[in-house]
């Protein structure tokens, strides 16, 4: 039985709790996208039943499907942010934290199939130069903004020969990406150990330079 065949009618919200409301419905939408593994499954009347509202009221927070998908695409770009700022907190040197982030990149790409399709497949879904009613706050900019950032630490560190973050950023999102989309869809293609084929993608689209000391985990 799925959730959305368990749930029951939804309790009203207490006056001020509109934005409960709001998050409810974004996380319905993501449970929803998550299960079926189909963003079409993601309908104002799928989400209402979902949440345990009536559909109307979700207009209140939401003009149409788009708007809620955009907020699960805005919601996993901050999920993926938090997961790899997480990753990069715990280790030391410049290349062991942009190593780190982009597993645990690819870590999130696994756990959330269908919603990371979505995030990096979607047209306008990465906008490197977004919308002036985004800005520059906008999650999936700055999750790319991130990466180009930690390119340029390995460069200062001495531990990159970059001449163009932005660039060999781009190339990695695109490697890793790729990576991601095609590993579960193509199991038996003789995959290098993925450790290994991380490590060499990392290393050569980011210049990264041979070092005498390694990074180390705190």
């Amino acid at each position: 039985m799925t959730t959305t065949q368990q749930s029951r009618p939804r309790a009203r919200n207490l006056r001020g709790q509109g934005a409960k409301l709001k998050s409810d419905i974004v996380a319905a939408a993501g449970r929803l996208l998550d299960e079926t593994g189909n963003p079409d499954a993601v309908t104002l009347r799928g989400v209402a039943r979902e949440v345990g509202v009536a559909a109307p009221s979700i207009y209140a927070h939401f003009p149409d499907r788009e708007a809620i998908l955009q907020a699960v695409i805005d919601e996993g770009f901050l999920q993926l942010q938090t997961d790899m700022e997480a990753a990069r907190a715990a280790r030391i040197g410049p290349v062991d934290k942009i190593m780190a982030g982009l597993r645990a990149f690819l870590h999130f790409a696994r756990a959330r199939p269908a919603r990371y399709a979505v995030m990096l497949g979607r047209p306008g879904s990465l906008e490197l130069q977004p919308e002036p009613s985004r800005g520059i706050d906008d999650p999936a900019t700055f999750a790319f903004r991130s990466l180009v950032t930690a390119i340029e630490d390995c460069v200062r560190d001495g531990r990159s020969v970059s001449s163009d973050s932005h660039r060999d950023a781009t190339a990695l999102l695109v490697a890793i990406h790729g990576y991601a989309l095609l590993r579960p869809t193509r199991p038996t293609f003789p995959w290098p150990p993925e450790e290994e084929l991380v490590t060499y993608l990392i290393t050569t689209l980011a210049g990264i330079t041979p070092s005498e000391t390694q990074d180390a985990p705190r």
